[in-house]
């Protein structure tokens, strides 16, 4: 899964026609220039005309941008030209001419503060183009220029999720530029800078000039190009981008593919998994967090949402949300928006309480091997080796069964950071116990045992005419409260719900459900799997 961009674009239009001022990566130019060639089997470009149904000046604007693209991709008819061309180089170099991007990234007003999509070959271009000024502004722009687009070149293969992500991405960069603009004209002053260095450098002779965009970038007055390049950096290396627009307006995103599939990770992790695991969330988790506490914090913006700030602070794995938001004294809904968060930039994971009833086993993508850079750092923070623990895990194993090993309180404190840290960096996951209700096609042998029970018990057994005899030939069904008990789960035992999800939907204690449960097991069936909703593993 590749979702880091290509290339990141800055492009101006104005009273002066468009302008690339700005691209990274850069390359030196090269002598002889590519050719840029487009698929022609879909689109007659000679023989397009203006369709009827573009009436409106949007629409005709559009099509005037259609005809700029047609102007702008040459047309090859060579019968011998291979019919998949390719406008990248070695797969990562976005391989346009500049002059060409000019053309295809500058959109006319009318077409502005939309988003911006369009696909070349394996090359999909994807912005949102803005004015300098809005509308309503009641600054009159002395300058000549009238729009730009902050774009980013993607792989034709790039998922509709990722294309609206750098989308949105571009255009709260150029929000916070026109901000910017409008308050002290910083647009027009990058724009006058960028032209000087490019004007020194036509003085030059052509054989001596260097590339344009690397003496932009040397330029310390230049900040937009350094602010362009952090954010392609920080794309690529974290896939968050942290950056400040003239040191002022900041602008914080992410995107979850890239933070949740870090390059030492031997699995991938899909944004519908990461969708469902958010959305999984319920009163009876918890979450720990996925690196310290304390480097967390340090991390954080001094502006940042207080009730994330006293909702980190107060994380621990052995208490539920509610208790969390007591301690935090926040409604329970702000910290279920705290953990979502937490949870979408990859800085938490949504897990169990910690406690004794807990059983866990070694997830499929553990990595075992002695000498690892994650064996290296459990040592150093656990002084035990890894592989040598995670064989403990082999098998489910339950909390309260390792704590009965040892005796000493500070042995059982050291257990419990070292299922953390494993929990912390996916080495082992949670199995929880599912019930199924039984259902048989054959009456049983033993005749059903005569019960009196009042009749809105009756009335639930008549809901389960394919176990009602079977109820009826259990002991347990001869006690009136335990078989009322019992009904009021029968719904839940369909394989979906795990006990603690009984628990907290019928609010029982763990003991009353193991003993209805145990009283009734002629009629149900238990297994012990991973929980599907806050999972990484199942697709």
């Amino acid at each position: 899964m590749n979702v880091d961009p290509l290339a990141v674009y800055f492009v101006t239009s104005g009273a002066a026609g468009n302008a690339l001022l700005f691209k990274y990566p850069h390359e030196n130019e090269k002598e002889e220039c590519f050719e840029v060639l487009e698929e022609t089997e879909n689109i007659d470009y000679e023989n397009c005309e203006l369709p009827v149904s573009l009436f409106d000046d949007f629409r005709i604007e559009r099509y005037k941008q259609f005809l700029i693209l047609k102007d702008c991709l040459k047309q090859v008819n060579d019968p011998n030209r291979l019919k998949s061309a390719s406008n990248l180089r070695q797969g990562r170099t976005v391989d346009i001419e500049d002059i060409t991007i000019e053309h295809l990234l500058a959109v006319n007003n009318l077409l502005c503060n939309n988003k911006f999509e369009l696909k070349i070959s394996d090359v999909i271009f994807v912005g949102f183009p803005i004015l300098a000024l809005p509308e309503h502004s009641t600054r009159k722009d002395s300058t000549s220029l009238m729009s730009f687009h902050i774009a980013f070149a993607l792989n034709g293969n790039s998922s509709s999720h990722i294309i609206e992500l750098y989308q949105e991405l571009s255009r709260r960069l150029a929000v916070s530029l026109r901000f910017e603009q409008e308050r002290c004209n910083y647009l027009s002053d990058q724009k006058n800078l960028i032209w000087a260095i490019r004007d020194e450098i036509d003085n030059v002779p052509e054989d001596q000039r260097e590339c344009p965009f690397r003496l932009i970038l040397q330029d310390d007055k230049c900040t937009i190009a350094l602010l362009l390049r952090e954010v392609y950096l920080g794309l690529c290396n974290t896939g968050i981008v942290e950056v400040r627009v003239n040191n002022l307006v900041r602008v914080s995103f992410c995107i979850p593919e890239k933070v949740h599939n870090p390059s030492q990770q031997n699995f991938v992790i899909s944004f519908s998994q990461i969708e469902r695991h958010i959305n999984s969330i319920r009163p009876y988790h918890s979450f720990i967090i996925t690196e310290k506490k304390e480097d967390l914090l340090q991390k954080l913006q001094p502006e940042a949402n207080p009730n994330l700030v006293r909702i980190i602070k107060v994380a621990n794995v052995t208490k539920s949300l509610p208790e969390l938001a007591n301690l935090a004294d926040l409604p329970i809904q702000h910290v279920f928006d705290s953990v979502a968060h937490l949870v979408y930039w990859g800085k938490a994971l949504v897990i169990y309480p910690l406690c004794e009833h807990n059983v866990y086993c070694v997830s499929p993508s553990a990595d075992c091997r002695p000498n690892s850079t994650l064996a290296d750092s459990f040592f150093d923070e656990c002084k035990r080796k890894l592989p040598d623990v995670l064989s403990q895990f082999s098998l489910p194993t339950r909390v309260g069964d390792l704590f009965s090993v040892f005796n000493k309180r500070q042995q059982k404190m050291q257990i419990t950071e070292i299922i953390k840290w494993l929990l912390r960096h996916k080495q082992i996951i949670q199995h929880h116990t599912y019930v199924y209700l039984e259902k048989y096609d054959e009456k049983p042998k033993t005749n059903p045992i005569s019960i009196e029970v009042n009749d809105s018990i009756n009335e639930e057994l008549n809901k389960y005419p394919d176990i009602k005899d079977i109820l009826q030939s259990c002991p347990a069904a001869q006690n009136e409260e335990d078989l009322k008990l019992f009904l009021s789960i029968v719904p839940h035992l369909n394989g979906e719900h795990h006990i603690e999800d009984i628990m907290y939907r019928e609010n029982m204690k763990r003991s009353t459900i193991l003993t209805i449960l145990d009283k009734f097991r002629d009629v149900v069936c238990v297994n012990e799997r991973e929980d599907a909703g806050i999972s990484y593993w199942i697709s």
